[in-house]
Order: structure tokens, then sequence, then C-alpha cells
């Protein structure tokens, strides 16, 4: 007897026909990547002070990113933030830059301490109201968790108290890459080595996105405004420098050695990576399924819900399956997914997203609505079991000589599926 399977709900969604072939129960595993596309090294551009009236040449500096598909931050001061920002703003998260906090009017590292000096409205202010203007104006991009410290460090007094008031993490330390491979130490201690203008050139951007490849880890490169007028702002980058480092990162991104994202979503995706777990839990002569396990909670102040980037999986096949036609499905939706190897595919899943499928080579995905119709018996008068088992999928037994069949339903339009003789 063979077995055909249906993925379906009250009326189906998606279809796979299923045909059995010499299957191996060897070879299934899966794993995070250590960075998106299983990048070598991670890398994070952080451009300062957003929101300043003499900040760069925008139109240049988006045309650059544009054209080769990278994404970057902006530490934005939410005081000077109007409604015309945040309509560019808004466009630039379309385009997968983020907007972290930068303060509210850039103060240097306010003491949490309650002085004269530094009364309780400076501190709600360069923090709480910060963010909350940010998240306002910009609500495109969701929740703004990550601070952007102006003026070099924060002191002690300081970090601690960002570590329990919802943030996930902020720059505290100048230079340096970040030092660990497979890991963040401390996220409330990224390193952000800050762009110096005499004399650099492209090749002092380059080189520390260099130094993070080297040693597969991650690399968040401060800097200020693009612009070829070097009294405007603070240390601008020169147009000709800005193009030739985004030329650079573009190669190293094609070539499988860069991984070039906005700090906030490196940080969550190096947390959700060493802190849960992916795992096979079930397979079959035709399909293999994975499930994140998101139960560790990562930062006990912010919702483990609100860490929802993508996460990259390398899943090896079993025996037999071609990984050129597989196909991988998580909450009904088709992902696509890039061949490794011949047993080997990787592509990316949504954490809060479900399980995630893995259908053999011989699977064939419909994507209208269907409706399935089960004959009284077969021509010979025996009756073909026709069930939903616990897993959603329909299973349907069918005798030799019996095909399941897809065809037009004249009243509704939906496809109708019959088993029927096979003549």
């Amino acid at each position: 007897m063979s077995r055909t399977s249906v993925k379906s709900s009250a009326f189906v969604a998606v279809l796979t026909l299923i045909a059995v072939f010499p299957w191996e129960s060897v070879g299934q595993t899966v794993q995070f990547a250590r960075w998106r596309n299983n990048a070598t090294a991670a890398y994070s551009l952080c451009h300062d002070d957003y929101g300043e009236a003499w900040w760069g040449d925008f139109t240049f500096m988006d045309s650059i990113l544009t054209n080769r598909g990278l994404t970057v931050s902006f530490s934005t001061i939410a005081g000077r933030l109007d409604r015309g920002d945040s309509g560019r703003a808004a466009n630039y998260v379309a385009k997968g830059r983020r907007f972290t906090t930068h303060g509210y009017n850039h103060v240097c590292d306010t003491p949490i301490t309650l002085t004269n000096a530094n009364p309780r409205y400076t501190i709600a202010q360069e923090y709480d109201s910060a963010r909350a203007r940010i998240e306002r104006m910009i609500p495109s991009q969701g929740r703004c968790l990550y601070w952007q410290t102006p003026c070099g460090n924060q002191s002690a007094e300081n970090v601690n108290w960002l570590r329990t008031h919802g943030f996930i993490g902020c720059r505290n330390d100048i230079d340096g890459v970040n030092p660990v491979p497979y890991g963040v130490p401390d996220p409330f201690r990224i390193g952000e080595g800050c762009y110096q203008p005499a004399g650099a050139g492209a090749a002092a951007l380059n080189s520390y996105a260099q130094a993070a490849i080297d040693g597969g880890n991650w690399a968040s490169r401060q800097s200020h405004c693009v612009s070829d007028n070097s009294g405007l702002g603070w240390a601008p980058i020169p147009l000709a420098e800005y193009r030739a480092h985004c030329d650079w990162c573009k190669q190293q991104i094609d070539a499988g050695r860069l991984w070039m994202a906005p700090v906030q979503t490196v940080l969550m995706y190096a947390l959700e990576r060493s802190r849960w777990t992916v795992s096979v839990t079930s397979s079959s002569a035709t399909q293999m399924q994975c499930t994140i396990d998101n139960d560790s909670v990562i930062n006990q102040y912010v919702a483990n819900s609100l860490f929802d980037v993508p996460l990259t999986l390398i899943a090896g096949l079993p025996g037999g399956w071609a990984a050129s036609e597989a196909q991988v499905v998580q909450n009904a939706q088709v992902i696509p997914h890039t061949v490794v190897n011949a047993s080997t595919i990787r592509f990316d899943a949504a954490p809060w997203g479900g399980v995630v499928t893995i259908y053999s080579a011989t699977s064939v995905m419909l994507t209208q609505p269907l409706r399935v119709v089960q004959p009284a018996a077969s021509r010979a008068g025996a009756a073909l079991p026709m069930a939903f088992g616990l897993d959603g999928r329909l299973v349907a037994g069918s005798a030799p000589g019996m095909v399941l069949m897809a065809a037009p339903d004249g009243t509704t339009g939906a496809v109708r599926m019959v088993l029927a003789p096979n003549r």
C-alpha cells in the first residue's frame, strides 16, 4: 500500500504529493549558523548624531547603500528628530536600516546619581524619553533596545542601570573587535572603534571589518556623517572613501565572508543563537521537521518575544535526498533555501514561526485553496481509508491502480482532490 499525505486545515491551504523511494535514516542534522547566511564574520557600521541639522549628504549615502544592498545603524539624538527626519527614517527602515538611541540631547555619560547638576528629569530624558520618542516617531522598526553611548564609554553605574531597564546592550568600549567568535560575553560592553578621519582612507574602515573576518567574529564601527565638508559635524567620512569602503564590503559579502547588518540586529542574532537551541524533532522517508527551542530567557528585563531576528539554519538531509530539489516550509509559507552541497541546505527561519518542515525531492507544493473529496469506495468496492493525523496532515491510503487526482471544482473554483481509478 502506498500512502499520500496532504497538508490541511479545514480546507487545505498547501498540498504536498509525496511518493515512496528508497531512504536511509542517516544524515539528518540541523544547527545554527554562526552568522547570517553562514558568513565568516559580522560587521556593523554605525553613523552617530542622526537628527542634527548638519548631518551630511543623505542623497549620496542612500544611493551608495541602496545600490549595494547594504544596511547600517543610525545613532539617533531623539530630541533633534523632527517629522521630516522620521519620514526619511521610515524609508530607511524599509531598506533594512535601524535607528538606535544616542540620548535625547547628546549629554555625555549622564550620571544616574541624583544631584543638583543632574536632576531626575535629565536622566529620564536621556534614557527613557529618548527611546520612547524614537519608537513613537519611527514605529515601523519596532522596539529600540540598544544604547549608543555619546562621547565614549559609559560609567559602570550607568551600565548597571541599563542592564535592568529594558535594553539588550550598549556601546561601552571605544576600541577593538568583539573578541569571542561564537558569543557575546557581555552585551553591555560592545566594542565600537571610532573612525578617525586624519589620513585614514578607506583602508582604515576596511581593516576593522577584515579583523573580524580573520577571527570569525563581529566588528562594530562607530562613525559619524558622510560628507566632503570636513567642517560638517564631527569627523565626516569623505564621499569617495565611503564609496570605496562600501564596494569592499559588498565584495566580502558576495564572497561569503561578511554579514553586514545594524548593530541591534547582529546583537540579537548572537544572543538568540547562543541562548537557544535547534533540533530535528521528527523525520520520515518524505520529510524532516526542525524546532527552535526559544524557552531559555535571554534577558529577564526584555520579553523573549522581542528577540525576533531570523536565524540561519544549516540542515544536513537524510541519505537519498537531493538538496537541490528539497522544499522548506514554515507557517504554511515556502522559505527560500541555498544549496550548500549535495546533502546540505541553509535557510533563514523565524524563531517564533513554529516548526520548520523540510520535504524530500519528490514533494510538490501547490498554493491554491483545495477541497478534498473522499469517494465511497474503489471500483472493486473496497473502502479507501482517509483521515487527518495528529500533525494536521491528511493521510489517504490507496490500493494498486488508484491515483490521487486534482480537478477544478466548478461550483467553488477551488481545486478538488479525488481518489479515483487509474485508467
